[in-house]
């Protein structure tokens, strides 16, 4: 066991050992939770979706501003495809504007279908929650044994 988890006497403390298990929970648990909620639904599509070919008829791009000031744009493009036999429409995850009244290859499933790029950005989007998670998980257990180690 290392010397910084240890207390005066030799022994971890209970606010160390709460640390140990609470610190995994919040971080890892809040960042499940959210990737699933984000990545998970085009993820669905894609892995489940039935390969055909789509037009991107329309892409729309709305901004956000925060309280501070701080804008980011998001962009949904908007297309339709033939799948089971029957013409549908909906988004399509993975999609831009460089792509519009193009034909692109999608897996649809329902009213929505996704792009390989789906994959990929989900990928990226999972790496850097990992590296957050390394940093915010360390935080987390100073922060909650940091009291025990003054």
């Amino acid at each position: 066991m290392s010397a910084k988890f240890l207390s005066v006497a030799g022994k971890t403390t209970p606010q160390q050992r709460r640390a140990r298990w609470l610190a995994p929970v919040i971080v890892w648990g809040s960042l499940s939770v959210g990737g699933l909620i984000v990545l998970a639904p085009p993820l669905w599509t894609y892995a489940l979706g039935e390969p055909t070919v789509a037009r991107v008829e329309s892409c729309e791009t709305s901004v956000h501003v925060d309280q501070h000031g701080n804008g980011h744009d998001e962009t949904t493009c908007h297309g339709s495809w033939t799948a089971g036999g029957a013409r549908r429409s909906g988004t399509i995850d993975g999609a831009h504007r460089g792509l519009v009244h193009q034909d692109v290859r999608v897996r649809a499933r329902g009213d929505s279908a996704a792009t390989t790029s789906t994959v990929g950005r989900s990928l990226a989007a999972c790496g850097i929650a990992a590296v957050i998670g390394v940093v915010a998980h360390i935080a987390c257990y100073r922060a909650l044994a940091g009291g025990a180690r003054r």
